[in-house]
């Protein structure tokens, strides 16, 4: 059995924060990247067929309320990698952990998640037997008595955490209390990659731009009674229903696994870290009398700025007590919009010379 325990996941050897994965966004998306990187090996050059485009996507019901508002994803319809599903593993979920981590592999765990007290979605009073939020994490090793996992420092309630001794980015939890966690719902998911589609999005990674730019103006899709908003149109209709005065900062998510506050801190997140998955990108390809280049790179930092400015706000108003995101916050909207309007016709200037 390979020792996992020796390797770093999201937090580097320095203890500072991966940038690379935690730009990923989606956590099964950062699961497999971690277990590429720790079981496989990560080549130079492998977070290429990771980069995402940075489009919005925004969806809403006939009765215009926000049904959904997220990223395009690319990365699942690429098939770099297929997952295993072991369904309802339960009260053997210990059993089937172990016998992966000794044949030599890493197991991702998706169970009621609340149930778990290092997690920062844990909740005493959630008493159903179903797994209402969509996360997971990582097992990388066992004794006898603990398993060793893995899971983004953003999510972690470090008043919770036990950290192994030997790397804080991993931390201890006993089976005796796995087992009750997870003996009502767990699924056990392992991944198998496809080394030829990683090579080819390693050497044709400009696929992301390409779709940011062309989706940036893509026009609306109905479908029943949904409508799903792309790019500028997507932050115009934010606008709209932030005018509406609608959205509570503590009402239930779309997603009905957390409050709306919660909801758009994590959807923000996402954002960025699609335009900073980008960023690191062209500065490690850029040539300095690439002029093009160099303003997309100017071009992405100014829409990070922007969007972190929006979550900021949105923050410090729901700290402060208020009610609902509103008229208020449709000026930092409209600034992202500005930015991203120049994102834009940086990424097509750019792409025209490519």
């Amino acid at each position: 059995m390979e020792n996992f325990l020796t390797k770093y996941y999201y937090l580097n050897s320095d203890e500072v924060m991966d940038d690379i994965v935690d730009s990923l966004g989606d956590c099964l998306v950062q699961a497999a990247y971690l277990v590429l990187k720790s079981k496989y090996g990560l080549r130079r050059d492998d977070y290429k067929a990771f980069l995402n485009e940075t489009t919005v996507k925004l969806t809403v019901n006939s009765d215009n309320e926000l049904i959904s508002f997220e990223t395009i994803e690319n990365i699942f319809d690429r098939k770099i990698f297929s997952i295993n599903y072991n369904s309802q593993t339960n009260q053997n979920t210990i059993e089937i952990v172990s016998g992966i981590l000794k044949n030599g592999d890493i197991p991702a765990i998706a169970t009621i998640i609340e149930r778990l007290p290092f997690s920062a979605f844990y909740d005493v009073n959630y008493k159903l037997n179903v797994r209402r939020t969509g996360h997971v994490f990582i097992i990388v090793g066992e004794d006898e008595e603990n398993f060793f996992y893995v899971d983004n420092p953003s999510v972690i309630s470090y008043k919770q955490y036990e950290a192994y001794e030997k790397n804080r980015g991993i931390g201890i939890i006993s089976k005796k209390f796995f087992y009750e966690a997870t003996k009502d719902y767990c699924d056990v998911l392992t991944f198998k990659f496809n080394k030829d589609v990683i090579d080819f999005y390693t050497k044709h990674p400009q696929e992301a731009l390409i779709n940011s730019k062309e989706n940036y103006y893509k026009d609306e899709v109905s479908y029943g009674d949904f409508t799903e908003y792309f790019g500028r149109n997507a932050l115009l209709k934010l606008i709209e229903i932030f005018e509406m005065e609608k959205l509570h900062f503590d009402e239930l998510a779309p997603s009905e696994d957390r409050d709306m506050i919660t909801y758009f801190n994590w959807k923000l997140w996402n954002i960025k870290g699609r335009r900073n998955l980008q960023r690191h990108y062209l500065e490690q390809i850029v040539d300095k009398n690439n002029d093009s280049a160099l303003q997309l790179i100017k071009s992405l930092k100014e829409s990070i700025k922007q969007w972190d400015l929006l979550y900021k706000i949105l923050y410090k108003d729901y700290l402060q007590g208020a009610v609902n995101m509103g008229k208020k916050h449709i000026p930092f909207i409209e600034n992202v919009i500005a930015a991203e309007d120049e994102l834009h016709t940086a990424l097509v200037k750019y792409l025209s010379f490519e």
